[in-house]
């Protein structure tokens, strides 16, 4: 044990990284509008799993698609949560299709299916939103266990289609720190562990009732519409698993990536604890992963196909190495 932190580390969000960057700065900035908590660490994730749950089955990468497994940190009465209930309530009858499971909110409570792979066949593209996971034992909860698995599967198939998992919960920072080995690789955290003030914040009313002042939220809810009913170029995807279209990268990013990957090597190999080269290098997915949601913040739907560019992979890498960072920062203190 190196230690122990009295207060875990905010997750640094530069403000570049949400300002004027599309769906993502536009869906950020209706906060006040939905009478939510104004804090970058929550609102940012809220977003962007948004985005990257309605990408799911259209587009991907090398293999890797914009799967987002999110945990947010921080102490009770923040308004974690309602920040997550405050976009669903916003978004969710917009995606209510007659006799079908909604495609963007995914099951609050998986104890109502049998399993995982019952709520993923329901939804294969799906956000399931953990409210509190503290409450949850991580050890023992066999949903769980499973979405750990299937989060780590290379063939993200299920039932001979193909899936992506996209995972929203919120923990204590206490609690955290208890558990955070027990979490895969792939779970990002977004922590505001602050026993100041809160900025201004409010209890959610019926957002859904017709307002004047609700104008911002209905013109970023129509851009998420558009998004989510753009359909994939015939022949570009494999029908019978209803796979994602790759749509590669250009010969800038290949360039990007190929001094990327050869820079973490570098630190990999310098780095002698396992759990920490595995988080290291994972900055490479990572960097693709949120370079595929920019893909979708900041493109005219029907561009969304077309190879991922400098500027996507450049905002990519920025948010996989501040996750990168911060988790080497705790669990060299907390391991």
């Amino acid at each position: 044990m190196h230690g122990q932190l009295n207060k875990l580390p905010i997750t640094s969000i530069p403000t570049d990284l949400y300002e004027g960057v599309g769906l993502i700065g536009e869906g950020m900035s209706i906060a006040n509008e939905l009478e939510l908590v104004d804090i970058p660490q929550y609102l940012f994730p809220s977003v962007t799993i948004l985005i990257s749950t309605i990408l799911g089955g259209k587009i991907s990468c090398s293999d890797v698609h914009p799967s987002c497994l999110f945990i947010k940190v921080g102490r009770p009465g923040s308004w974690k949560s309602e920040v997550d209930h405050g976009f669903m309530d916003l978004v969710k009858p917009k995606f209510d299709i007659s006799q079908k499971p909604n495609p963007i909110y995914g099951t609050t409570d998986l104890a109502s299916y049998k399993s995982l792979p019952t709520a993923v066949k329901k939804r294969p593209h799906g956000l399931i939103l953990f409210d509190e996971i503290s409450s949850v034992d991580l050890n023992k909860s066999k949903q769980l266990k499973a979405l750990w698995d299937m989060s780590e599967k290379a063939d993200n198939t299920l039932g001979k289609k193909q899936y992506t998992i996209n995972f929203m919960g919120n923990t204590q920072p206490v609690l955290l720190k208890e558990n955070l080995l027990k979490y895969p690789q792939g779970f990002d955290f977004w922590c505001y562990d602050d026993n100041g003030a809160f900025p201004r914040a409010s209890f959610i009313h019926d957002i859904t009732a017709p307002s004047q002042n609700k104008v911002f939220s209905k013109s970023w809810l129509n851009k998420l519409v558009a998004l989510y009913g753009v359909k994939k170029p015939p022949g570009s995807y494999d029908t019978t698993i209803d796979s994602a279209t790759d749509i590669g990268m250009d010969n800038e990013v290949m360039l990007f990536m190929m001094d990327y990957t050869k820079a973490l090597n570098n630190v990999v190999n310098e780095e002698s604890d396992d759990n920490l080269r595995r988080i290291i290098s994972r900055r490479e997915a990572s960097a693709i992963k949120f370079a595929l949601v920019h893909v979708g913040a900041t493109r005219n739907p029907e561009d969304i196909f077309k190879p991922i560019a400098l500027a996507d992979i450049e905002w990519g890498a920025k948010i996989a190495d501040i996750q990168s960072a911060w988790k080497l920062n705790v669990f060299k203190t907390v391991s």
